[in-house]
């Protein structure tokens, strides 16, 4: 996704943002080594299309952002960003360099009755398997001033859910079967 922000300074700027859902935590390697890979590549796809190999100064900044939905106990409710910054080692460097260029954000989801932070709510809530779709437009109406059209695109994200579900169900009873044969 491309986004084309506006600064303070109110000068139009372009970043680009990698979105990922993500149902496992523990996929056999590290999630944030992952999404500095996906952020290296977002920039690295960037050559001759943003910039040129005369001008490093024409990258845009990536985000890659991480929403775990299947988070250990100890991530529940929590936002982190991994990003570039610099380390003086000697010296007082004080000289302008673009360093910040890609942020890695790992959003964790959770179950919480007094969920205090608005981003995870929402998430929570959009993303609730107990809750109806008619219950999620509510919430989001009330308490985010986010009106849903009436095309059912919360019933339909509900049942894609479903769905993809009853498709696994039927692998895993086509996979049983052919064993027992």
């Amino acid at each position: 996704i491309i986004f084309h922000v506006f600064t303070p300074a109110m000068n139009r700027t372009k970043i680009i943002i990698n979105i990922e859902a993500q149902n496992n935590y523990y996929p056999g390697y590290d999630l944030v080594t992952r999404g500095i890979f996906y952020g290296s590549r977002m920039i690295s796809s960037q050559l001759d299309k943003e910039f040129t190999s005369n001008n490093y100064d024409d990258i845009k900044k990536v985000y890659s952002i991480w929403i775990c939905m299947d988070a250990p106990k100890y991530a529940h409710h929590t936002i982190t960003e991994y990003k570039i910054t610099p380390e003086k080692l000697w010296g007082n460097f004080s000289g302008k360099s673009r360093y910040d260029l890609l942020s890695v954000i790992m959003i964790c989801l959770g179950e919480s009755e007094h969920e205090t932070n608005k981003l995870i709510h929402m998430l929570n809530t959009v993303l609730s398997e107990k809750l109806s779709p008619n219950t999620k437009e509510q919430i989001l109406a009330t308490e985010y001033g986010i009106e849903t059209k009436t095309d059912g695109g919360i019933n339909f994200m509900c049942n894609l859910s479903d769905r993809i579900e009853q498709i696994g169900i039927q692998k895993g009873i086509e996979q049983g079967t052919l064993k027992t044969l």
